[in-house]
């Protein structure tokens, strides 16, 4: 059974390779070790068995949640283990009392823009050439709660 739980620096070599093996241009350990120590950084690790299947990365600014980075292990994809890790996110919100989510794309990530709209995002533009390995335009999204 998956479980989301607030990241943790046990959980980052296991989030390095998720990266790795999920993003062209993937953020060094470096960074992840930084955001456990950023008062603006919320983040959550879905765990098994011992093991890292995925994580969320945000940042909380005033009563906004930027999500900053989102990615299941490969062989985990499509289990629905990226929504509990929304989920986990939509709880702090309330907590908190974060009235907006705000988060980018890849305009060629047709399964993470599904999963988005299915949670209520609405787009909101275009960003073009945001991203690098390949270049790409990134989608904006938004969801008001």
């Amino acid at each position: 059974m998956v479980n989301i739980i607030p990241l943790r620096e046990e959980h980052i070599d296991d989030i390095c390779e998720i990266e790795n093996e999920s993003f062209g241009d993937p953020w060094k350990r470096e960074f992840f070790t930084e955001l456990l120590e950023n008062p603006l950084a919320v983040s959550f690790a879905a765990e098994e068995n011992g093991g890292t299947v995925g994580y969320l990365i945000a940042y909380n600014i005033i009563d906004e949640m930027q999500i900053l980075n989102i990615a299941v292990k490969k062989t985990r994809r499509g289990q629905k283990i990226a929504a509990k890790l929304f989920a986990a996110a939509f709880d702090f919100a309330e907590a908190n009392k974060i009235r907006e989510f705000t988060l980018e794309v890849r305009v060629s990530n047709t399964p993470a823009a599904a999963l988005y709209k299915k949670l209520g995002f609405k787009t909101d533009g275009i960003r073009k050439n945001y991203y690098k390995n390949p270049k790409e335009d990134a989608v904006l999204m938004s969801l008001i709660i």
